[in-house]
């Protein structure tokens, strides 16, 4: 496109617009001519859509403006795990399958594990370098709600995220929404009952002050003594010691001297370190270990009911989309959920692959 090019004055006017805003109302100096109506209108707007989003990409990359300013999407994690590298791949592909031709970059951004690397990207971020943000996982997304306040937050991949008030809106502040990950309770107890409908007391180890895990175990809790009966015991253990892998052999002791007959495994990075050693501890003894995902599967766990990933990373895409668009978002629950099974606490195998039937 051969048109004129924007000040620095222009740019930064534009910058403080949706993207919807900045198209309907003709962003460009001397281009209000290229949508008469208003290219927001609704008889206009979705056949209008991506060649107008063109037309801005056009707009904040000519040669007069300097570097290309395509809108950026940062996906942000606090560890680099492998679940969340796949994650942010299959959300980078949902992207581009809902938004064809529509210009964005898409740049995957990881604290290593260091609070004050968390926060330099987050403040990175919110002198508007990127157009959107995705926080996965609890604590970037509960970093991401503190520490920003000018760049949309999409939050994700957090279990439980009421516990950390992440549904409720920031009053003055850049837009939020949140997938709201809270595991269907009521499939573990279906799924045990086709194993064995005898279970007895069951056991959680909670780090301290993980507020997701709590009310995760609170959940799990209400849904297993409604089924089966019994007690399902709570072990709070402090985060440093399970960080230090110093006390394994106690937690198992523990488990084992309360005679629970299954053992709930909280997903949790303070547990992931010596998470293994405990799901071995555990089946050695015929105790079956539930819950924790694809992880605990993988360990030699039972059962696990987890977001359907790929569902999952098109529901943020979706939300990602729309905040790109200007438009208004609201909080939404996961849609989709898998059971994941692995061998049976009488060490038979259950059925082959993954059950994904889409629980919700």
């Amino acid at each position: 496109m051969n048109g004129p090019c924007m000040n620095e004055t222009d740019l930064n006017a534009v910058r403080d617009k949706p993207l919807r805003s900045r198209l309907r109302n003709g962003f460009m100096p001397g281009t209000a001519a290229l949508f008469p109506s208003g290219i927001g209108a609704p008889h206009m707007w979705s056949a209008a859509r991506a060649a107008a989003l063109l037309v801005l990409a056009a707009a904040l990359s000519c040669s007069g403006c300097g570097k290309q300013r395509a809108p950026a999407v940062w996906a942000v994690t606090m560890v680099p795990l492998a679940e969340t590298g796949e994650f942010q791949d299959k959300l980078e592909r949902a992207l581009r399958q809902q938004m064809p031709g529509v210009p964005f970059t898409f740049e995957r951004k990881t604290a290593l594990g260091d609070e004050a690397k968390l926060a330099g990207i987050l403040k990175e971020a919110d002198k508007r370098r990127a157009a959107v943000l995705v926080a996965i996982g609890a604590d970037a997304a509960v970093a991401a709600y503190k520490e920003t306040s000018r760049v949309p937050v999409v939050f994700c991949k957090v279990p439980y995220p009421k516990a950390y008030g992440l549904h409720v809106p920031r009053s003055g502040l850049a837009p939020t929404a949140c997938l709201q990950e809270e595991a269907p309770m009521r499939v573990y107890g279906d799924e045990l009952r086709k194993i064995r409908p005898d279970w007895k007391d069951a056991a959680i180890v909670l780090p301290k002050g993980y507020l997701g895990g709590e009310a995760e175990a609170a959940a799990f809790s209400a849904a297993f003594t409604g089924e089966f009966g019994g007690t399902v015991h709570i072990m709070p253990i402090d985060a440093k010691t399970c960080a230090q892998l110093m006390d394994v052999v106690s937690v198992y002791n523990m488990i084992a001297s309360r005679n629970v007959s299954i053992y709930y495994a909280i997903s949790d990075g303070n547990l992931a370190k010596y998470l293994g050693m405990l799901v071995r501890q555990c089946t050695a003894r015929g105790i079956p270990v539930i819950g924790g995902g694809q992880s605990v599967i993988d360990l030699g766990g039972v059962l696990a009911a987890v977001p359907d990933p790929d569902a999952e990373a098109a529901q943020c895409a979706r939300l990602v989309g729309r905040i790109l668009e200007g438009e208004t978002c609201t909080n939404e629950n996961v849609e989709a959920y898998i059971v994941l099974k692995g061998s049976t606490a009488a060490g038979q195998p259950a059925e082959e692959g993954t059950d994904s039937t889409g629980v919700q």
